[in-house]
């Protein structure tokens, strides 16, 4: 469900009385913008209202070159106006010691602001433009030392396997390492093919039988990503 991100609050009007009891108002050549955001989170706690200064003055919010979180009084005229969650996408993706972080855009097209007028402008930014990378690891004490490697020379494993990594679309390769019975060390490369607004989540398990899977799926309450599955000889450990 979509919902308020932030609203950036018209500014009243002030009007000042001189001397002579002559009303001056503000210069009739400008006007003012007001920025509603929604959108559907990747994360479920993005989506809680922000409707605080602080809040919204983390976001990027222009009209043309007008940052609008310091002042949303703008020349009469029409604008593109462009809201963003961050500066660009590799500013979120460097976040969280490279682990990155959801990054939402959006933008609306010709926004006529008239003199002393203010109009408002609706930007629904949708899913998120990145996707993420989760994994899952439930194997046989025969499988030891066993971990994934993905872009950014990031590292999931058994430890930290609730981390979420987020990368722009497109193929991520991956590396599986692994031991089997105290054999020396194995890898199997793969790549996932990263959609935006899409979680796709490598499973690495085993039956009783010493038998490895991986299976890359997706979550289901964001757009389809690709799955793949690999498997491994029961005998040796070897993919089969």
């Amino acid at each position: 469900m979509k919902k308020t991100i932030f609203s950036i609050m018209a500014l009243a009007m002030a009007m000042v009385s001189c001397t002579n009891e002559e009303i001056i108002t503000p210069a009739e050549q400008y006007g003012y913008i007001n920025v509603n955001v929604t959108n559907e989170p990747l994360e479920e706690n993005v989506a809680q209202t922000r409707a605080t200064v602080a809040d919204y003055k983390t976001w990027v919010v222009t009209a043309g070159d007008i940052d609008l979180t310091k002042d949303n009084k703008v020349p009469a005229g029409t604008y593109k106006v462009t809201a963003k969650s961050h500066t660009n996408m590799d500013a979120a993706l460097a976040l969280e010691d490279k682990w990155g972080v959801a990054y939402y855009e959006g933008s609306a097209e010709n926004i006529v602001v008239a003199a002393g007028q203010t109009a408002t402008a609706e930007i629904s930014c949708g899913k998120a433009k990145n996707g993420r990378i989760t994994t899952s690891f439930n194997l046989a004490e025969v499988f030891t030392d066993v971990s994934i490697e993905v872009g950014r020379e990031l590292t999931f494993n058994k430890d930290n396997q609730s981390k979420k990594a987020y990368f722009e679309p497109g193929e991520v390769s991956y590396t599986l390492k692994y031991k089997y019975n105290g054999s020396e060390e194995k890898s199997i490369p793969g790549a996932v093919t990263v959609a935006a607004g899409t979680e796709h989540i490598i499973s690495v398990s085993s039956n009783s039988n010493g038998t490895i899977t991986v299976n890359i799926t997706y979550d289901d309450t964001f757009a389809d990503g690709d799955d793949q599955n690999i498997n491994f000889d029961a005998a040796t450990g070897n993919q089969a």
